[in-house]
C-alpha cells in the first residue's frame, strides 16, 4: 500500500513537473520522502517476523521434547508436546492472517490520512502478537516437556 502510494505520488509530482507547477512538485517531493521513510521503518523493523521466527524455535523445542518422551517411553509426554506444536502451528496460521489484514487496513488508513483507523489496526496488532506470545509462553512450560535455555 506505501509503495503503491509513493508510485502514485511520483506520477503526480512528473505531471505537476510538466505543468510547471513546482509549488505542487516541491509539496509532493516532501510527501514522498515522508512515504519513503515510512516504508523503510515499515521493513527495517518487523515484530510479526519476529514472533513467526520465535515460533519457529518452540516448533523445534517441542519436536525434540516429542522425541525425548518417546524415547524414554513417556507417550502421554510426546502426545502433549505434538499437541502444542499442533496449537502454535495454528496459533501462528491465525496470527499472520490476522496481523496480515490489520497490517493492510493500518497502511490504508495511514495513506489516506485516517489515523484514528490506523490506530485502530495498530491495536489489534499488538492485541494478536500479546496472544501469539502468550500461547508461545505456555507451549514451553517446563511441565511440557521442553527444556528451557
Amino acid at each position: 500500500a506505501v509503495e503503491a502510494q509513493i508510485v502514485e505520488l511520483k506520477q503526480q509530482k512528473a505531471t505537476a513537473i510538466a505543468a510547471e507547477d513546482y509549488d505542487t512538485a516541491q509539496a509532493l517531493t516532501v510527501r514522498i520522502k515522508t512515504a519513503e521513510k515510512r516504508l523503510a521503518t515499515l521493513k527495517s523493523h518487523n515484530p510479526a517476523a519476529e514472533l513467526v521466527a520465535a515460533a519457529g524455535k518452540v516448533l523445534q523445542k517441542l519436536e525434540v521434547a516429542k522425541n525425548s518422551a518417546i524415547d524414554g517411553d513417556d507417550f502421554d509426554g510426546a502426545k502433549r508436546a505434538k499437541t502444542w506444536a499442533a496449537t502454535v502451528g495454528e496459533a501462528q496460521r491465525v496470527y499472520q492472517r490476522e496481523v496480515g489484514e490489520a497490517e493492510e487496513r493500518r497502511n490504508q488508513a495511514v495513506a489516506a490520512e485516517k489515523f484514528e483507523e490506523a490506530k485502530a489496526a495498530k491495536g489489534q496488532i499488538e492485541r494478536a502478537a500479546s496472544i501469539f506470545r502468550q500461547i508461545l509462553e505456555s507451549a514451553q512450560a517446563p511441565e511440557r516437556g521442553v527444556k528451557q535455555e
